[in-house]
């Protein structure tokens, strides 16, 4: 499942890549290596919604696939919070603080926060693209203004 989850991010960073025009000139956004983590979070007591803290990824993005006892809240621009459920066969992408570094200000983290309902556990899957140890993330020249 790893392979296909990376592949699933290559496809997303090249659709990315040449929606800037850049997909001839460049095979991948920031040298990265690709961590899989599984997250398992207690359920909450009966009858109660938890939540983790509302928060942009540091990471330069992420891919989540959710399970269906929770659920993934966003912050819009004017401040309200739209929640967001997924099923089974949906993928999530998430724009991280450095993507927005390296496009300039032209792609925009999300806050975001996850909240855990009902009496199951939670387990979400994700894969994090990690910059290369010493690498600077900066725009290419084509996205300069």
């Amino acid at each position: 499942m790893m392979r296909q989850l990376d592949e699933l991010k290559d496809v997303i960073e090249m659709m990315i890549l040449d929606s800037y025009g850049l997909g001839e000139k460049s095979d991948s956004i920031v040298p990265c290596k690709t961590l899989l983590r599984v997250m398992k979070y207690s359920a909450p007591p009966s009858g109660e919604e938890v939540g983790l803290t509302a928060h942009t990824d540091k990471l330069l993005s992420a891919i989540l696939c959710e399970d269906q006892v929770s659920w993934i809240e966003f912050e819009t621009k004017d401040g309200q919070w739209v929640k967001l459920s997924l099923s089974h066969s949906s993928f999530l992408f998430i724009v991280g603080d450095p993507l927005m570094a390296w496009s300039n200000g032209r792609m925009h983290p999300v806050k975001h926060l996850v909240m855990m309902r009902g009496e199951k556990e939670r387990i979400s899957l994700g894969i994090f693209p990690v910059p290369k140890e010493g690498t600077v993330i900066k725009p290419p020249n084509e996205l300069i203004d």
